[in-house]
């Protein structure tokens, strides 16, 4: 989910549902399986953002088969900041085969520089929390593995691609579809003030307590994502 989305939030909350019970969407996610992350410890080469290819998002095709959209793999990061320069403090992923999560990947990371107050206000992500996580070097080569060549989903998805793209995750050399729901949401959607992730949760009706958590904000892209599946015309 975008950066500045989540600042905008910090300045003007959010309708949430922090009233309302989110025990469902807090078991169904501690129920999915968390895969062991191996470190790696060599080299890593980053990439310059500026020499990204321009990224293509897909929309589902009108009388295509439902089937066809239930693998993939939903992604999210929350960084220092809303620019490409700051850091990536913790990164999700959690893999869907016929709609269904069948595992997670997550983890915290400790930045080279610390992390501004006004950010830990949105996440509740402290330095104390960090200090002894791995690095992004040690961490993407898994993730990048993680992901592998599935369909992409995620929510403003540009902003995390970026940032995975930066350090090392050059998703665009596997033949795959990246889905950005914030881009289905605006087709399907036209009757709400914005569409944050916020706001869409809101509107379907997705109940959670932790926002802006990489993994929360994971399975909650992926819950909006099915969603707004129902939008298009597709072959069930």
């Amino acid at each position: 989910m975008g950066f500045m989305d989540k600042l905008k939030g910090l300045f003007k909350p959010a309708e949430t549902n922090l009233t309302r019970d989110s025990s469902e969407f807090d078991n169904e996610l501690s129920a999915i399986p968390r895969v062991s992350i191996n470190y790696n410890h060599r080299f890593l080469k980053t990439n310059f953002v500026k020499e990204m290819p321009k990224v293509s998002f897909s929309r589902p095709r009108k009388n295509t088969k439902y089937s066809g959209y239930g693998n993939f793999v939903v992604i999210d990061t929350e960084t220092t900041g809303i620019h490409i320069s700051n850091e990536i403090i913790e990164i999700s992923a959690i893999k869907y085969e016929a709609f269904k999560p069948v595992s997670a990947f997550t983890t915290l990371i400790r930045p080279k520089n610390e992390i501004p107050p006004e950010v830990s206000q949105i996440t509740n992500i402290t330095n104390d929390m960090v200090k002894d996580s791995p690095s992004i070097f040690q961490v993407m080569p898994a993730f990048i593995e993680y992901v592998g060549e599935n369909d992409i989903v995620g929510h403003n998805l540009l902003f995390d691609l970026e940032y995975v793209y930066k350090y090392g995750f050059k998703f665009q050399e596997q033949k795959r579809r990246c889905f950005d729901t914030l881009d289905m949401s605006r087709s399907v959607i036209k009757n709400t003030k914005d569409h944050k992730l916020t706001t869409m949760c809101d509107y379907y009706g997705i109940i959670r307590n932790d926002a802006h958590r990489s993994l929360s904000d994971c399975f909650a892209t992926a819950k909006l994502y099915i969603n707004l599946l129902d939008g298009y015309s597709l072959q069930k």
